[in-house]
């Protein structure tokens, strides 16, 4: 779920609502936007070492 929420956070959905219809405490949110931003960073990363 956490990595689904995540995914979705990356493409740009708006999950906070979809997380309150289904019952998704906070916490597990918190932790899919933490990994939502690791990936990202990690792809960011990857195209400044095929930048150089």
């Amino acid at each position: 779920m956490v990595q689904f929420l995540a995914d979705s956070m990356i493409s740009g959905l708006k999950v906070e609502g979809m997380a309150k219809k289904l019952g998704i405490p906070r916490f597990t949110l918190a932790e899919a936007e933490r990994l939502a931003a690791q990936k990202m960073e990690a792809k960011a990363s990857r195209k400044r070492k095929r930048a150089k």
